[in-house]
């Protein structure tokens, strides 16, 4: 199986930088061109499968991509982006304002550089109240990926997943044996894409990531 990997669409809290987590914030007309401009990408494309996240940006995204396609739809729970709690909805400069302590303690943790420095407290201790950790993040999007590889057992088929800058690049760490806390050396834009092949027999093999090509011109 091919799956391939793509991040919604800019939304209104994306530019405005908010957190969003399992909040929603709408596409921006910004948004929907991205989405139409990698739904070019993937015209040529025999899909076999279309799964997102049952999150507004996500199934909007998706549904744009898939638009004329006689493919199934499906949205999955566990595609959803990592819960940040009662941070969701607010900027960093709010939350810095409001709780200074707090947000310089959070974001001064999990960034060890190398495998001897020893931040894996960070990833299974740390949430938002209200939130989860990264380790139960992860763990729902390895459920995930269980239940779409079960049901797309052919390494000729592929497979579209539309979710979250944050939990899918979980995806990658999983592919790659890392732990959840290496998302933080990685990032997704808008609707990228990014390709992971599974063939029997074999480890993943990542193709490519954060391929934005097809953005600001003819999609080829």
């Amino acid at each position: 199986m091919q799956l391939l990997i793509a991040r919604h669409g800019q939304t209104v809290w994306n530019v405005e930088r908010r957190i969003q987590g399992w909040g929603d914030s709408p596409l921006t007309d910004e948004g929907r061109a991205q989405a139409r401009q990698l739904g070019a990408r993937l015209s040529g494309v025999d899909l076999a499968g279309v799964y997102s996240s049952d999150l507004g940006r996500a199934i909007e995204t998706a549904k744009i991509i898939a638009d004329g396609r006689d493919v199934v739809r499906e949205t999955l729970f566990d595609l959803r982006e990592t819960s940040w709690g009662e941070w969701e909805g607010k900027t960093g400069a709010e939350i810095d304002a409001a709780e200074p302590e707090r947000w310089a303690r959070f974001i001064s943790r999990g960034r060890a550089m190398n495998e001897e420095e020893d931040d894996t407290e960070w990833e299974t201790t740390t949430a938002v109240p209200g939130g989860e950790t990264l380790v139960h993040a992860c763990a729902r999007i390895a459920s995930a990926l269980k239940a779409i590889r079960a049901a797309h057992p052919g390494d000729d088929e592929q497979v579209l997943v539309v979710g979250h800058g944050g939990s899918l690049r979980f995806f990658i760490t999983l592919a790659l044996g890392l732990p959840p806390r290496r998302i933080r050396r990685m990032t997704l834009d808008n609707a990228s894409l990014t390709r992971i092949l599974y063939l029997h027999g074999h480890p993943p093999i990542i193709q490519c990531i954060n391929d934005t090509g097809h953005h600001g011109g003819d999609a080829k």
